[in-house]
């Protein structure tokens, strides 16, 4: 009878293990997928690993214990979570962070989990290529049936990408405008090349769009001209407080505007200083995209 009970018990414990090292296969297989991810896409002066995979699956770990392997010009070394925290820049601490979010969603994605995502301002914080490594993950969401994503942002050419990206459809991207009393959502506007579609149509009519075109204006004078150009150097009287500042006109700045893109208008109130533009307030607004 005892020897019985110990081959039953030997067995059901070897049933247990196996099921443990499915668990565990099928967890080491969500996390490589994720990490491997990581490593290829984000610029990082680091590379992950993972090193007690089978200890969480076993429940002898309840943390996950990642390797870290940081590169320069002088080579790898393994280092440790702080000591590698304390170099990372705002961006690349952030970069890290996205690593939790994208195993979730490739555990989701294996087991065929139908998900919302609710994304704000994600890309933040992040450099150049980061942003870009951002914008393609989300395009990879987008391509799965079973995930929906609202995308929130502040950041215009953020927003701008993801639609250029077919990550959303421009009827899809709304603008939300917050007032005293309520939200409101309506068609965004100005997604593609705002300026020649919207701000250079309306230079001569809208003066909040007027105030808008300077530091614009005043980029495309300093690449061409160069910061020396006289046009230059009264755009910058607009931008920052100089002597002339209060004495430039609605004419000299239509002047500027029509040396620079060769259109003979004219602002109504030509006699104005520019400074002294009176903008009526307008709600605060906040791109959309679903």
């Amino acid at each position: 009878m005892l020897y019985e009970n110990l081959v039953n018990e030997l067995e059901r414990v070897k049933t247990r293990q196996d099921e443990i090292a499915k668990t565990a296969g099928k967890q080491s297989s969500h996390w490589h997928a994720a990490i491997d991810l990581f490593n290829e896409r984000f610029v990082v002066p680091f590379k992950l690993e993972v090193k007690n995979q089978l200890a969480v699956a076993l429940g002898d770990d309840k943390i996950l214990n990642l390797g870290y392997i940081f590169t320069d010009a002088d080579g790898s070394a393994p280092v440790e979570h702080d000591k590698l925290v304390e170099t990372l820049s705002q961006g690349e601490k952030k970069a890290l962070y996205i690593l939790n979010i994208i195993f979730e969603i490739e555990v989701r994605r294996q087991q065929g989990i139908e998900t919302l995502f609710v994304i704000d301002d994600i890309a933040d914080s992040f450099d150049y290529k980061n942003k870009y490594a951002i914008i393609q993950y989300l395009q990879d969401i987008s391509a799965n049936a079973l995930f929906k994503q609202i995308i929130l942002t502040h950041n215009f050419d953020f927003f701008r990408t993801i639609h250029n990206r077919y990550i959303v459809d421009y009827n899809h991207c709304l603008m939300a405008a917050k007032a005293d009393r309520e939200i409101t959502l309506r068609k965004a506007v100005g997604i593609k090349n705002i300026f020649v579609n919207s701000w250079k149509a309306e230079f001569f009519s809208d003066p909040k769009k007027r105030i808008a075109s300077i530091p614009f204006m005043r980029n495309l004078i300093e690449y061409t001209k160069g910061a020396n150009d006289a046009d230059y150097l009264k755009l910058t009287s607009l931008l920052h407080w100089k002597g002339d500042s209060a004495s430039i006109t609605q004419r000299d700045l239509d002047d500027i505007y029509i040396r620079l893109f060769g259109s003979p208008k004219a602002y109504s109130d030509a006699n104005a200083s520019v400074v002294n533009t009176r903008l009526h307030a307008e709600p605060s607004n906040r791109s959309v995209a679903r």
